[in-house]
């Protein structure tokens, strides 16, 4: 049997492993999409600074893949041990224990589908404005949009309250006051973070953004390919 010890060291290293990558990923990606507010030479300027050669794909993906493809796997042995119970000090009740499992899957779909569009087609050498043409023709499909919508919602809510936990596992907040200001402030960077891609997956969709449209592109001299 799994003693108290080594289930904290686990969890720990979960928490590790998918809180830290999935932020890389959210900033990453967040700066990423978000040029594209400004155009499809902006967002392909933007997006090949960190895509554009061979070297920078295979490090941005082993920095934020790698470890969130461990995180799933420690996450599944946790789930097999877990034996139900509350868990109040990591999370409000056990409903929101079980849910935080399903964003888990729901936001590992969710990234294979989107980056197999964004991401891996650069390893091919598909050009970043062939990728944004792409976004735009295929974001406002309904099957597409409800994947987008979904997977968006399930990684915001997963990452705020694996934040929140994660501040009680490493011993980051005590008392209920600090557990509720962890998961208030976990929450809303969560919210952030959700309005950001809702807004950049706009673009995509509507053809303009829903608060924020620059009127100016960024770097739209830049030829990139």
């Amino acid at each position: 049997m799994e003693s108290a010890v080594e289930s904290l060291r686990r969890r720990k290293l979960h928490s590790a492993l998918g809180v830290g990558p999935l932020f890389a990923f959210l900033f990453l990606h967040a700066w990423e999409t978000t040029a594209s507010l400004s155009g499809r030479e902006a967002f392909a300027y933007r997006f090949s600074l960190t895509a554009a050669e061979m070297t920078g794909l295979v490090v941005k993906s082993l920095l934020v893949l790698v470890p969130l493809a461990l995180h799933a796997g420690l996450g599944l042995g946790l789930i097999a041990r877990a034996r139900g119970g509350n868990d109040s000090a990591r999370y409000p009740s056990y409903g929101l224990r079980v849910l935080q499992w399903i964003t888990g899957g729901m936001t590992a779909v969710f990234l294979v589908v989107h980056l197999s569009v964004t991401w891996a087609p650069r390893f091919g050498g598909v050009s970043a404005k062939a990728i944004y043409d792409v976004l735009m023709a295929r974001a406002g499909t309904p099957t597409q949009l409800v994947i987008a919508g979904l997977g968006i919602a399930s990684l915001c809510f997963h990452v705020g309250q694996g934040l929140a936990a994660t501040c009680v596992t490493w011993g980051w907040v005590a008392g209920e006051g600090g557990l509720r200001r962890a998961r208030i402030g976990a929450g809303l960077i969560a919210l952030c973070f959700f309005l950001v891609f809702i807004n950049n997956l706009s673009h995509f969709v509507a053809g303009r953004a829903l608060a924020f449209e620059p009127s100016t592109e960024i770097h739209s001299d830049a030829i990139v390919e």
